[in-house]
């Protein structure tokens, strides 16, 4: 195939209108046009392949979508999201399922703009609670959900740095925590009420529960000689035969 320098350089331009400048391709174009000859080896091939494709795919539009959500957000972990999310589209790189999806959430998010929930001291309780059950379970368990994960990870630490946590971050986190906040909220041990422990002996609940320091939920009790708090899970509705 011959290939002029002109068409090098009508196709490098194509590249810069369509903001795939920044791509691993458009530098080997803008490469090519700065040094003024064309390239060997497997370079050639490349080359030739690019000329055959013509036009690129305008990723402009997306670009300056993705732009313009950063500057309207308020959030900083939303615009280091958006800002990877920016990133890779500007290399060129075709957007993951997950990718997208992150995308979709984040643009409705900034365009939504709902205000941050003002929590109660229970519910605070809870969030900070659920961080630290988060911190210290199973490794191997959140390296199989690496989505979810990430997006825990980003939403505990917003709280940590901000105190702040959006209505729709405040609905993931108890969605994917459904066993300890139905604990937490759902008054299976009220103040009061006989349980006993797995070794038989009984107690009274003082209180409600609570996390301990590793985010496991614990909760204080009468015993005949004096009150402590006792894991959960250690705590029964009937004597134990």
């Amino acid at each position: 195939m011959q290939i002029t320098m002109e068409q090098v350089k009508e196709l490098n331009d194509r590249y810069d209108r369509c903001g795939l400048g920044g791509s691993s391709s458009g530098r080997f174009l803008r490469s090519i046009v700065d040094e003024g000859r064309m390239p060997r080896g497997r370079g050639i091939t490349w080359l030739e392949e690019l000329i055959t494709k013509g036009d690129p795919d305008s990723v402009a539009p997306l670009i300056a979508e993705i732009e313009d959500l950063m500057l309207r957000s308020g959030r900083d972990d939303t615009v280091a999201i958006l800002g990877d999310i920016l990133a890779k589209v500007k290399a060129g790189w075709t957007l993951s399922d997950h990718k997208k999806s992150e995308l979709d959430r984040l643009r409705k998010q900034v365009n939504a703009a709902f205000q941050d929930l003002e929590l109660d001291e229970r519910s605070r309780l809870l969030l900070i609670g659920l961080g630290e059950r988060k911190r210290y379970s199973s490794h191997s368990y959140w390296l199989a959900r690496p989505v979810i994960s990430s997006r825990l990870d980003s939403i505990f630490r917003r709280w940590g740095n901000h105190g702040k946590i959006s209505p729709d971050d405040w609905k993931f986190v108890r969605e994917n925590f459904k066993g300890p906040v139905s604990e937490f909220e759902g008054g299976r041990h009220p103040v009061g009420a006989l349980r006993w422990t797995r070794q038989g002996i009984p107690v009274t609940i003082m209180g409600e529960p609570t996390f301990d320091e590793r985010g496991n939920m614990a909760i204080e009790v009468l015993y005949p000689n004096g009150t402590l708090k006792i894991g959960m899970l250690n705590l029964m509705m009937r004597a134990p035969k």
